[in-house]
């Protein structure tokens, strides 16, 4: 019987024994190292002992977190354009809106639903986009109401209510995307990596679970995933999903 840790890089799941894990930090300041291997952001300090960074997305040659948000946060600002440019529209013309009045429902409310910082600045920024985005959205339901009754009524209301609310979403995202660095790192988690002689952290999306297997749970069938500097020991399936179980990590040498 093993312990593993489940994390996320990107859509992908990968497990780790838990022996090779110290610890699960936030990640604090990283110093970046002039000539390191393109994998590694730089190095940290921590209790006393310097510690490289491995970010594992650029081990794995896949996406960069910061670019990810980067582009998500551009696509919410324009599909919540869109959205209030058709209920104008609805409001002015007495036509059928048909956007989404469910603040979960939406890209950027499911991102939220789903997504946690530890950070305060960024955790602030979130709490008020939260609430700004949710009353925006009930709002639309209110203000479609109105317009039954009277279609000045509803224009007021659009101009008072719904404009200004858009606005502070809209301006706590511009916040977000302004600072996405610095939003990625409170949102990735840093795990302390030992194996043997090697001791360094590694850079990971989000943390699932921790969990109890039994190692002939692991197929060792091939693992799609391939990086020269990852081992595999084959793929766990939970829950119809398949996670790749990483056997070792190599410290990427310039």
């Amino acid at each position: 019987m093993v312990d593993i840790i489940i994390f996320t890089i990107k859509e992908n799941l990968f497990a780790l024994n838990l022996e090779y894990t110290n610890r699960i930090i936030h990640i604090p300041e990283v110093t970046s190292v002039p000539s390191s291997h393109t994998a590694v952001d730089g190095m940290l300090s921590y209790e006393g002992e310097i510690l490289k960074v491995v970010n594992l997305r650029k081990l794995l040659e896949v996406q960069s977190y910061e670019n990810e948000l980067s582009e998500l946060f551009s696509a919410l600002i324009i599909q919540h354009k869109t959205w209030l440019n058709e209920l104008e529209n609805a409001i002015n013309g007495n036509t059928h809106f048909s956007g989404i009045v469910n603040p979960h429902l939406c890209e950027l409310g499911k991102w939220l639903d789903k997504f946690n910082s530890y950070d305060d600045k960024v955790s602030k920024v979130l709490k008020t986009l939260i609430s700004n985005h949710t009353q925006l959205h009930n709002s639309a339901t209110d203000v479609m109401e109105l317009l039954q009754k009277s279609q000045d009524d509803a224009k007021e209301s659009f101009k008072k209510e719904i404009a200004p609310l858009y606005s502070r979403t809209m301006g706590s995202l511009d916040s977000l995307q302004n600072e996405f660095t610095y939003v990625a790192n409170s949102l990735q988690k840093l795990l302390i990596y030992t194996n043997g002689v090697d001791k360094f952290t590694i850079k990971i999306d989000s943390i699932i679970d921790i969990i109890h297997i039994d190692e002939s749970e692991i197929t060792k069938e091939k693992s799609d995933v391939n990086s020269e500097h990852i081992e595999f020991s084959g793929v766990l399936k939970k829950d119809d999903k398949l996670i790749n179980v990483i056997s070792a990590i190599h410290l990427p040498k310039k």
